[in-house]
């Protein structure tokens, strides 16, 4: 099957997490002669645990003051929520990650939300500096939404991802429809075909992705990486509604773009193999 798309805001929907480690057997002698914990990797380890317990005692009515220091404060404790949630999912401590995650994501939906550009926005709130930090500050949000779904997922509560996915999807249009110059509109539109295609609303993915497609030619041309990632997404849409004629399709541009681009590299074999393996099904059938 061709694989999921790699260059988007919820990239971590396909990091693997650590498999536990098996000790069956191992002889539980202390070995002084073994290398120690660094010092300092035992403190930021305490760190971190600190901050997480730091970050579950916040409330979830968080309240922001109006003002452009406190905007800055709370935006600077969403990255440590995020960062601290990015540990905990490392972990496979989900619980603490999805604490760590929304409260970030609360963080700044507090801030931004008073500003006009956001989506059903309540205020005329602006940074000083630039339009260019809300908008930083608005994908960042949309990336740790894409993180609270991957954790949603990972505990099996699929209605909480798909309204977290829902709400993604409301945002992301939002910040395409602003016609902000800060942003990648062919990145945004393949953002919103991946939460499209995790949703299971096929056409809809397809047509998001097809729109990407057109952008990223127009400005990259035929033949580079991003137009060979657009391609397998596509491909990989039409491969979930069992339309092998378009996936192969596809398929074959994405090779010649990788061709192109790096023949030796992994990206053109494994384009390769995907189309093998269709061939291959479709021959058995």
């Amino acid at each position: 099957m061709p694989p999921r798309e790699r260059n988007t805001v919820p990239s971590h929907l396909d990091v693997s997490a650590p498999e536990p480690v098996d000790d069956d057997g191992v002889d539980d002698q202390i070995d002084f002669n073994e290398d120690r914990e660094d010092p300092v990797d035992q403190d930021v380890s305490q760190f971190n645990i600190n901050l997480t317990e730091l970050i579950q005692r916040l409330p979830e009515d968080i309240r922001w003051q109006g003002d452009e220091t406190s905007a800055l404060e709370f935006l600077h404790l969403a990255r440590l929520c995020d960062a601290t949630g990015d540990q905990n999912f490392e972990n496979r401590e989900f619980n603490a990650a999805l604490v760590s995650y929304l409260h970030s994501s609360r963080l700044r939906e507090a801030v931004l939300s008073n500003c006009s550009s956001f989506p059903n926005g309540t205020g005329n709130f602006s940074f000083n500096e630039d339009d260019s930090l809300f908008h930083t500050e608005y994908m960042a949000n949309i990336n740790t939404l894409g993180k609270v779904a991957a954790v949603f997922r990972d505990m099996s509560d699929v209605q909480s991802a798909d309204e977290i996915l829902s709400h993604l999807l409301e945002l992301l249009r939002g910040v395409f429809l602003s016609g902000s110059p800060y942003l990648d509109k062919s990145q945004i539109l393949s953002d919103i075909g991946f939460v499209h295609r995790e949703r299971r609303e096929f056409r809809e993915a397809a047509s998001a992705y097809e729109q990407s497609l057109v952008l990223r030619i127009s400005k990259y041309g035929n033949f580079c990486e991003q137009v060979a990632q657009t391609l397998e997404s596509i491909a990989a849409v039409y491969y979930s509604m069992n339309d092998m004629i378009k996936c192969m399709t596809n398929l074959q541009e994405a090779l010649a773009c990788w061709r192109a681009v790096d023949l030796y590299s992994e990206n053109f074999e494994r384009v390769r193999n995907d189309i093998e393996a269709i061939l291959s099904q479709s021959n058995s059938i």
